[in-house]
C-alpha cells in the first residue's frame, strides 16, 4: 500500500508537469472564434444573466481561480488576454465555478462548512498521529481522533473533486453548446479539462490510501479495532 501511495505521488507530479507542457503547447494555438479569455468569460456570463462578477488579471502564471467571497474571476495574465485553446479552456472552468454559486450547487454548502476547519486540521494531523504512538500504552483516543481528523480531510477532498468535475462538464457543454469551437479545437479543450481534473482526482486517490494505510498501521499498533 505504501508503495502506491509512492506512485500515485508521483504520478500527481507528473501529470501536473503534462499540464503545464499542454498549456503551453496549446497556447500557441489560436481560436478560430477569436476569443480571448476576457471575452469568453464576459459572453458567458452574460449568457447566464450574472452581472456582478469583476474580471481580474495578474502576473502570476497559472494563478486562475474564482474567489466567490469578492466576486472576483482571477485570471493569469496569458489567460485574460490569449486567444488561444488554453486561454479558452481556464477561462470557461473558472467562470463555470461562478455559475456553480449563482445555481448555489449543493456540495459547495458542504465546502463552506468543511474549509472552516480543514486547514487547523491539516497543520495538527502529522503532530496529533506522532503524539497518539508515544500515548499507545496509556491510551489511543489520540490515534482514533487522528483517524478521524483525517477521514474529514478525504471527505474535503472528495467533495472538491466533484465541485471540480461539475464545473469541468459545465465549461464543456457550454463551449459546445454556444460553438465557440471547431471539432478539432473542442478536441484539444477536452483534453486540457481532463487533465486538470485527473490532478484532482489523483490528489483524492493519495488521501484515501495514505488513510488505508494508516488504519492498518494503527490497527497492527493496538491490536485492536480502531471503529
Amino acid at each position: 500500500m505504501l508503495i502506491i501511495i509512492i506512485f500515485l505521488s508521483i504520478f500527481n507530479i507528473i501529470i501536473g508537469k503534462i499540464f503545464e507542457s499542454k498549456f503551453k503547447k496549446y497556447y500557441k494555438i489560436y481560436l478560430s472564434s477569436d476569443f480571448s479569455g476576457l471575452e469568453i468569460i464576459l459572453k458567458m456570463l452574460r449568457k447566464n444573466r450574472i452581472y456582478n462578477i469583476k474580471i481580474i488579471f495578474s502576473n502570476k502564471h497559472l494563478s486562475d481561480h474564482y474567489n466567490p467571497i469578492k466576486k472576483n474571476i482571477n485570471l493569469s495574465k496569458r489567460v485574460y488576454f490569449g486567444k488561444n485553446i488554453s486561454s479558452i479552456a481556464v477561462s470557461t472552468h473558472e467562470c463555470s465555478h461562478a455559475l456553480q454559486y449563482d445555481e448555489k450547487f449543493f456540495l459547495l454548502k458542504f465546502k463552506h462548512f468543511l474549509i472552516l476547519i480543514i486547514s487547523p486540521i491539516i497543520e495538527s494531523i502529522s503532530f496529533l498521529i506522532i503524539f497518539g504512538i508515544f500515548m499507545i500504552n496509556i491510551t489511543i483516543i489520540f490515534l482514533k481522533i487522528s483517524i478521524f481528523l483525517f477521514f474529514i480531510i478525504i471527505l474535503f477532498s472528495f467533495i472538491i473533486l466533484f465541485i471540480e468535475l461539475d464545473a469541468s462538464n459545465k465549461a464543456l457543454n457550454w463551449i459546445i453548446f454556444e460553438n465557440i469551437t471547431n471539432k478539432d479545437e473542442i478536441l484539444i479543450v477536452k483534453d486540457m479539462l481532463f487533465l486538470a481534473f485527473l490532478t484532482y482526482l489523483i490528489e483524492f486517490l493519495c488521501f484515501l490510501f495514505q488513510f488505508f494505510y494508516l488504519v492498518y498501521v494503527l490497527k497492527m499498533l493496538i491490536d485492536i479495532k480502531i471503529f
